[in-house]
């Protein structure tokens, strides 16, 4: 299905899981080796050698990664779940290794974080290089403010051009269980990150970081489908999930269509907390923030910008929804897209671009659910997907156990002026850098963009900070100076204006400018909002003079504007 914005797939596949996965397999080989697998496949090793502080010994940890948890984890993988991918690795002609390490690589990557920290603490563990590119946004909306159950949902991931891109709606009918609709991208298994069944079941999930885990658990996937094809009820998912216990840190965000109710399941190893949402509370969202006192303690402030930026998605859905609740009418899908495609930071009030928004760079699936009636609305095309043209689907689309596009309704774009709004070109450019930065292009080609997007949308103080970073590392210390103290006019928050006061006095340290730097330095160290990873940056820099190849082997995070 073609939108002005790109593409849907969508098919039905029937049998067994195996049997299932080898339709998949066979009639989307093409859009498979094109998309998320293989991207995914080698993530971990990209990770540990672009701009990685640990590039150096990173082909010893990738091997202890696969080895100890990649390897681990496909031989404790349910016999089913086995024998299905490999059912589609034959089909689709990828290798059954590609298969299994796109598979399990969110454990992998899960497990390599939490090890890092665990054995050098926050701090140093801030220098992996490899920062978190997940934030998923849930925006729930109820009777009465609506006459039908409606579940939002952002999808933030890794894989921008490879995932929206090859994007599908693939509705499922096993043997031995219920009709359900995954929503995810070609080549993904089953109905565990994004579903809804037959039974009128809506399930979603939501990644946080922990250190602990439980290699002999069972990969989220495999344990969401198994609530896709077995689960009438909120109860009985939260038995076959409790059935199948995490590797690592899960949220689970759930809707009965039938009844109207809703709950969040949250997981970690030996730990949970099962809350239903009470029916006096008509909206609620979620974001990557554990509600229950346990595991609250259990996550792990890997990095900064993320833990900001989580929170304030937290506040900003809510914001948006009591917004929503104070609207006379009845509430529609579409008004629940509009909470998906948010800009806005809560705490200044201001459209940004990226950063403490709900839409980013890396929402790159958007769906609407009313289980009610049995339908998903899903968004078209590249990031942010809320922002694209919404596709009505069905369970059943001709009385025949068949799904496919609902023709009783009529698409939606949330917002007909944003892609040709300064604030859409301005992102469209900044997307083409985020993508081409991980291409390999150059330094001075991806300043180009983010100069353009500035040109375009100057009041995003993440795009001067960007292009500051970018300047640095190609020896234009005094363009980085500018950029910074530009966006140190826009920025209010105090610990991120002392992350961007240290990339300043590096900026001045490249421009022999000592004293300036030093003193920049010392008022960080006695800031007490600064982050622990910036003030011991600070300390570093107090001491010793930041150099021009201390510059150039800067990692990069476009998806924060930071140093991870």
């Amino acid at each position: 299905m073609s939108t002005p914005h790109g593409d849907l797939l969508f098919l039905n596949v029937r049998g067994s899981f195996a049997d299932m996965a080898g339709q998949l397999g066979e009639r989307m080989g093409d859009q498979i080796h094109a998309g998320a697998v293989p991207f995914f496949a080698t993530y971990l090793e990209a990770v540990l050698q672009k701009n990685s502080p640990v590039a150096k010994v990173s082909n010893v940890l990738r091997w202890a990664t696969h080895r100890w948890v990649t390897n681990r984890l496909e031989e404790n993988l349910p016999r089913e779940f086995y024998e299905a991918a490999l059912a589609l690795a034959r089909t689709s002609g990828l290798q059954p290794e590609t298969l299994f390490k796109a598979y399990l690589m969110p454990e992998s990557f899960l497990w390599l974080i939490g090890q890092y920290h665990k054995l050098l603490g926050t701090g140093p563990a801030n220098g992996l290089g490899a920062p978190p590119s997940f934030g998923c946004t849930s925006a729930v909306v109820r009777s009465p403010l609506s006459s039908t159950m409606m579940h939002g949902r952002n999808f933030d991931y890794f894989g921008v051009e490879h995932w929206d891109k090859n994007a599908t709606v693939v509705f499922y009918h096993p043997d031995d269980g219920i009709d359900y609709v995954a929503v995810s991208s070609a080549g993904i298994l089953g109905g565990g990150i994004t579903g809804m069944n037959a039974a009128g079941l809506t399930m979603v999930v939501h990644q946080h970081f922990l250190d602990e885990f439980d290699l002999d658990g069972v990969p989220v996937g495999y344990a969401g489908d198994k609530v896709m094809r077995h689960a009438h009820t909120i109860e009985e998912a939260v038995a076959i999930l409790r059935d199948n216990p995490p590797v690592a840190g899960w949220t689970y965000v759930m809707t009965e269509g039938d009844t109207g109710r809703a709950a969040i399941y949250e997981v970690a190893p030996g730990r949970e907390n099962f809350y239903v949402i009470p029916s006096s509370q008509h909206k609620f969202g979620y974001a990557n923030v554990y509600w229950g006192a346990d595991l609250v303690d259990a996550e792990v402030d890997y990095y900064p910008q993320y833990r900001r930026a989580n929170y304030a998605r937290q506040e900003r859905v809510n914001d948006c929804l009591r917004t929503l609740g104070e609207r006379d009418g009845d509430l529609a899908p579409v008004d629940v897209a509009g909470v998906l495609g948010d800009f806005v930071d809560p705490t200044t009030e201001r459209r940004r671009l990226f950063g403490k928004s709900i839409a980013n760079v890396n929402t790159v699936a958007s769906v609407v659910f009313e289980p009610e009636h049995r339908r998903v609305w899903v968004g078209a095309g590249g990031s942010p997907t809320s922002k694209n043209w919404f596709i009505p689907f069905t369970l059943d689309a001709n009385g025949s156990h068949t799904g496919g596009p609902d023709l009783s309704q009529d698409p939606f774009l949330p917002d007909r002026a944003w892609h040709h709004s300064a604030h859409g070109q301005a992102f469209e450019l900044y997307r083409k850098a985020c993508h081409r930065y991980w291409a390999g292009e150059t330094d001075s080609r991806l300043l180009i963009l983010i100069e353009h997007a500035l040109a375009l949308f100057p009041q995003e103080p993440n795009l001067h900070v960007l292009a500051g970073l970018l300047a640095l590392r190609i020896g234009r210390a005094k363009r980085a100076e500018g950029a910074f103290r530009r966006a140190l006019e826009q920025v209010v928050d105090p610990a991120r204006r002392a992350e961007i006061g240290l990339f300043l006095a590096w900026a001045l340290d490249l421009q022999e400018q000592r004293g300036a730097a030093k003193y920049l330095y010392k008022r960080i160290l006695k800031d007490d909002a600064c982050d622990a990873p910036t003030r011991k940056r600070a300390r570093i820099g107090r001491w010793k003079r930041f150099t021009q190849s201390q510059a150039e082997s800067l990692p990069l995070d476009f998806v924060y504007a930071g140093v991870p």
